[in-house]
């Protein structure tokens, strides 16, 4: 049976809305806030551990409907203006829910995408969607923007619930790598870099760098580089475009 939350000041609410602007909150909590009745079936198809359920009052019915196993999670029905007093962004549907987190202890595995840096949140979830669908290892994320940021979790879609992410210095990683025999690239823009056309990547891993500077000086001369052929007039690719090409050549 579902409670009703009147009040923006309710504590739950308060937790949502913190859980929505707060990095910090979603880690010492361990879960996040996502948006939307699509993302909440993906989140149950994939096993996610849903903690609570906000949906607005008049949606009740269409939430219940064919969702039997939303009676063992706590389901909240709150006003239209609660709800969007909960949500960050600016479009906010008429469900919201607090998932728990699937941060993996870092393994070095051929098939991974590293991510060095990159600080736009739509970035990050389009690769990790674009990770989900060629069925990657995982993606490294060193000093990157929250990939559990509301819009990055809208960006990735249900891809947030089933692509194992993991935090680690990129260095670190390289030298698990190196130990684990498996290659390891650096995407960058130099003439010496070898062309992707040339390397096998079914074994290996690839790092990308920011949006803005690239890759690192330090983590690209400590593994081998490749570089994306373009025959146009740009003078590079999005890093989510090019992050896309590479892990459909891992594949």
């Amino acid at each position: 049976m579902a409670q009703h939350v009147e009040s923006k000041t309710n504590a739950k609410v308060k937790h949502m809305r913190k859980l929505g602007v707060s990095r910090a909150y979603r880690y010492e909590c361990n879960s996040f806030l996502c948006d939307g009745l699509k993302l909440l079936d993906e989140a149950a198809r994939s096993g996610a551990n849903i903690r609570q359920v906000f949906v607005e009052e008049t949606e009740l019915e269409k939430l219940l409907s064919g969702r039997d196993w939303l009676s063992e999670v706590p389901v909240y029905t709150t006003p239209e203006s609660v709800m969007r007093s909960m949500s960050s962004l600016d479009t906010p549907q008429s469900v919201l829910f607090e998932c728990e987190m699937n941060l993996c202890a870092f393994c070095a595995k051929p098939r991974m995408i590293l991510l060095d840096r990159l600080q736009d949140v739509g970035n990050i979830g389009t690769i990790i969607r674009t990770a989900d669908a060629f069925s990657l290892s995982g993606v490294v994320l060193d000093g990157c923007a929250d990939p559990y940021n509301p819009k990055t979790v809208r960006a990735a879609m249900g891809s947030i619930f089933r692509v194992p992410l993991m935090e680690c210095d990129c260095l670190s990683a390289i030298d698990a790598y190196r130990a684990a025999d498996v290659s390891v690239y650096a995407a960058v823009l130099s003439d010496t870099a070898k062309s992707v056309c040339a390397i096998d990547l079914k074994r290996a891993a690839v790092v990308v760098g920011n949006e803005g500077a690239g890759v690192r000086a330090e983590v690209a001369s400590s593994c081998e580089n490749l570089i994306i052929p373009m025959s146009g007039q740009a003078e590079s690719l999005n890093v989510a475009v090019a992050a896309g090409i590479l892990i459909w050549q891992m594949s």
